[in-house]
């Protein structure tokens, strides 16, 4: 897998169920762009499109059987290298950190 399937393999597992406009958007490519990615990634298993029974123009994916392994996996491995980078901080540290982070979070807000 490539770092943009990845990428779009993450995203729509934390979206669960998305729109292809949606992860153009968060991907900031033109759908054209992204439907060959999601194209493969639906080929290999990774991911599964559907339309809308709302609207049948409106195209969704969720993750397929791979993908939601790959998830896990890439899930597990953030916390791992999160807890791991934690843990050379002492406590002191890891509070100004999370302090600081709170803090950037909601500078768009």
């Amino acid at each position: 897998l490539s770092v943009k399937e990845l990428v779009i393999i993450n995203y729509v597992g934390e979206m669960q169920n998305c729109k292809m406009s949606e992860i153009a958007e968060n991907q900031n490519a033109p759908v054209s762009t992204l439907t060959s990615i999601v194209d493969r990634l639906v080929e290999k298993g990774y991911l599964t499109r559907y339309h809308s029974s709302e609207d049948r123009r409106v195209v969704l994916v969720t993750l397929g059987t791979k993908g939601k392994e790959t998830f896990e996996l890439c899930a597990e491995n953030k916390e791992k290298y999160a807890n791991h980078a934690l843990s050379q901080l002492s406590d002191e540290e890891q509070s100004t950190m999370i302090e600081s982070l709170e803090k950037l979070a909601f500078i768009d807000g």
